[in-house]
């Protein structure tokens, strides 16, 4: 269900809200996910029509801006939100996005025990690091985080914490791995360089676990976009 009403909180805004249904004629209150939020000059009129178009956008009224000699120059104004993916969709993204993550874990235990095949080590460790840094930008561009960290306050959770912990400590695993790849690629003390390295890579295989296990249950479709 798709809402806009008026909201006074620090000014005048127009609202537009998504709700889950309980019934053909209710909505839980508590299932409120913010779309968009427009700051209007005046209490009315702020409002207007709110439909899907066949090209698979909603389409929203804001109203003139409530001048009664006229308008603020939004008289007629017509705001288009892209359509979010369903929630069938929307899983079957996440489901996917762990599926591959779990694939380059196996992958990156496969490259820990051959280390010896230096190139195939050394190019699936890289490429794996690679993949972990784009991850939050992917994250970033396709998942409500605003909503949910801050609307939602999930950003005083445990969970989320915890996740974000383990993340910080994968990427600090990362640098000291690559610090000791360039000495142990230096020609440096490679005895101990070697003993630092292998130590780290389980490390970050462990971690690299954990990381994926809590992004999993943190996993949420409704924040999709």
């Amino acid at each position: 269900m798709i809402v806009a009403r008026g909201e006074a909180r620090r000014g005048l805004y127009t609202r537009i809200s998504r709700f889950r249904t309980i019934s053909p004629i209710k909505a839980d209150i508590e299932s409120e996910k913010l779309i968009l939020r427009v700051k209007q000059p005046l209490g009315n009129p702020n409002g207007g029509q709110i439909v899907f178009g066949d090209d698979g956008y909603l389409y929203v009224g804001l109203g003139d801006g409530g001048w009664a000699l006229g308008s603020y120059g939004e008289c007629g104004l017509v705001v288009l939100i892209k359509s979010k993916k369903g929630s069938g969709e929307a899983m079957s993204e996440g489901v996917l996005t762990i599926v591959i993550s779990v694939m380059t874990l196996i992958v990156m235990w496969g490259a820990y025990f051959l280390y010896r095949l230096r190139v195939f080590h050394m190019s699936v460790m890289g490429l794996i690091i690679i993949y972990d840094l784009m991850m939050p930008v992917y994250l970033f561009l396709n998942r409500d985080w605003y909503t949910r960290l801050i609307e939602r306050e999930d950003i005083l959770t445990f969970g989320v914490w915890m996740h974000f912990f383990v993340v910080l400590v994968l990427y600090v695993l990362y640098v000291f791995q690559i610090l000791a790849a360039r000495k142990m690629l230096a020609g440096g003390d490679t005895a101990v360089a070697r003993k630092e390295h292998h130590a780290q890579a389980k490390g970050i295989l462990i971690t690299r676990g954990f990381v994926i296990f809590t992004g999993a249950i943190l996993y949420d479709p409704e924040y999709v976009l």
